[in-house]
């Protein structure tokens, strides 16, 4: 019996060292394949994460870019409107005078030199009168419709 269980007693002792021996390797393998991945892994992530900061950076100049260039715009258009109102004003007063001159020089019978003021005016606020300016213009058609007799010098 003895000459039976000394050769199976050897071969489960040798079985049971082969299986120990095969799983150690295997989990060698595994973990160095794991290392592995995970360099891979990490590498790609930093390129992908190296490209989305280089598409990032790129996109934030070209953003500073048009803002810096729609802050020019906005300070150019200051600037004229600026300019237009100064102008609108000037433009105003001129009308305001030449109005005061064709009122008086009317209401003293002076047509002719009226009808010359009222092309000055004319030619001053152009097509694109403003509210005020057409109302003056009715009021000087209006006394000019209308005229008081003229007072004699």
């Amino acid at each position: 019996m003895m000459e039976v269980l000394v050769p199976v007693l050897t071969a489960l002792i040798a079985s049971l060292g082969t299986y120990f021996a095969t799983r150690s390797t295997n989990m060698k393998d595994v973990t160095v394949n794991a290392g592995n991945n995970l360099n891979s892994g990490r590498e790609s992530l930093s390129e992908d994460e190296r490209l989305f900061r280089k598409e990032l950076r790129e996109s934030i100049v070209l953003y500073k870019e048009e803002l810096s260039q729609l802050r020019e715009e906005v300070k150019l258009l200051r600037e004229i409107n600026l300019q237009l109102e100064l102008e609108n004003r000037e433009l105003s007063k001129k009308v305001d005078a030449l109005t005061q001159q064709v009122l008086l020089l009317n209401s003293k019978g002076n047509q002719s030199v009226v009808n010359e003021l009222i092309k000055k005016v004319i030619q001053l606020n152009g097509d694109k009168g403003s509210q005020e300016i057409q109302e003056l213009f009715k009021q000087i058609l209006a006394v000019i419709d209308n005229p008081e007799e003229p007072q004699e010098q």
